[in-house]
């Protein structure tokens, strides 16, 4: 048991098992499991079916999720939900239905008589991630899989500052 919890990564201290965990990283890894069960394309849909129908089934259902996932970032863009949306391979399911939501958040408001109410900074940022398929979920209150907490996909959050 030390050894798994050792594993997690540093963050807050327990008493109880004298290791240091990160509340974070459990919490992203319960997030992936829970996607992967309720993956639609993990099921097989018949062992009576060749190999080669259920491995057609299998593409047919991935086409099905990607071009789902094309159409919902086009239709946010047209609602004007979102600033701008990318659409990446899901760590979970594999398929290219993982959608990257794109915001803006602006501060220093100038409220004197003289200055226009616009915003003084402006920086585009990542407020969550969603795949169509396996429902995998997140958002930027977590750390970067990658660099905070050494797991093998990309990082989705990053701000950088509009001018």
């Amino acid at each position: 048991m030390t050894a798994i919890m050792s594993e997690l990564g540093s963050g807050k201290f327990s008493k109880k098992w004298n290791v240091e965990y990160d509340l974070g990283k459990i919490a992203l890894l319960k997030e992936l499991g829970r996607a992967a069960y309720h993956n639609p394309l993990g099921m097989v849909t018949g062992m009576r079916e060749p190999r080669r129908a259920r491995f057609l089934s299998y593409t047919m259902r991935q086409r099905q999720m990607e071009h789902l996932a094309t159409k919902e970032v086009e239709l946010e863009k047209a609602g004007q939900d979102v600033v701008d949306a990318q659409i990446r391979d899901c760590p979970v399911c594999g398929t290219k239905s993982l959608i990257v939501y794109y915001d803006i958040r602006d501060e220093d408001y100038g409220f004197e008589e003289n200055e226009s109410s616009l915003p003084q900074k402006a920086w585009l940022y990542v407020p969550g991630v969603r795949c169509t398929t396996c429902t995998f979920e997140i958002n930027n209150y977590l750390g970067n899989p990658q660099s905070d907490y050494n797991l093998p996909f990309g990082d989705y959050w990053h701000t950088e500052e509009l001018e």
